[in-house]
This record gives C-alpha cells, structure tokens and sequence, in this order.
C-alpha cells in the first residue's frame, strides 16, 4: 500500500516539487501511460504531477503549466482508450490493476481548469478518505 502525504494532514509537502515534476514527466511513456497498462502507477504519477505543481508559487506555476496539464490530459486520454479497448480480463489478471487506474482519473479533477473535469462529475476520490489504496 502506498501512503500520499498530501492525504493526511499532518504530514509534510513534497520538500522539492519542481524536482517531483521534472522526474514524473521523464517517466512518462509517449502512449500517455506509465507502464503497458493503466494501473495504480498511473495514479502515483498523476499525484506526484499535480499535488507538487499545485505547491508551488503561481509564478512558478506559469513555467510548467503546459507540461503538467498536458501530461495528466495524456494520461487521462490514454487510461480512458486502454479501459474501453479491450475486456477487462484481457488487461488485468488480478483485482489491483483497475482501482489503481480508476484513481488515477479521479486524481485529475484536483488539477484546478482540468479539460475532463465534467466526465468525472459524482466521482469521489479515494484518497479523499483513506491514506492507501
């Protein structure tokens, strides 16, 4: 189980968010996704992008804007055509997999404008209520 601390509110920020940022954006594959299939890596990288860009200052903010929204807009993308291509059962062969991957789309609507937003109206985040997943 992984434990985000930005869930619980006694524990600290990311101490280097552009370093978060830079480093999620170099793990990123092309496709969109982090690995061959969507699952909790996904969410991983998409907390780690939008939780670090939302610390920083708005000036800062303004530098990575682009690259950070894309980024979580690709991966959006590319869970949605990964989770509505194929069964089920042909990408996951376990239980694990798909609420990692659901997560992760839950995790985007933290991204303040976020183009999708409105799919995921009624959606509650996991990590809204618990520290794992």
């Amino acid at each position: 189980a992984l434990i985000y601390a930005d869930a619980h509110p006694f524990l600290r920020p990311f101490p280097y968010p552009e370093a978060v940022i830079k480093s999620t954006l170099a793990l990123q594959r092309l496709d969109g996704l982090y690995k061959d299939h969507p699952f909790c890596i996904d969410l991983d990288g998409n907390f780690c992008l939008i939780r670090a860009y939302l610390q920083l200052p708005v000036e800062r903010q303004a530098a990575y804007r682009e690259r950070v929204y894309r980024s979580v807009e690709r991966n959006f993308e590319a869970i949605v055509q990964a989770l509505t291509e194929k069964p089920l059962e042909e990408i996951y062969d376990d239980s694990h997999g798909l609420p990692g991957a659901l997560a992760a789309l839950t995790e985007c609507a933290k991204l303040p404008d976020f183009k999708y937003t409105d799919v995921l109206t009624g959606w509650q985040h996991p990590l809204d209520k618990v520290w794992w997943l």
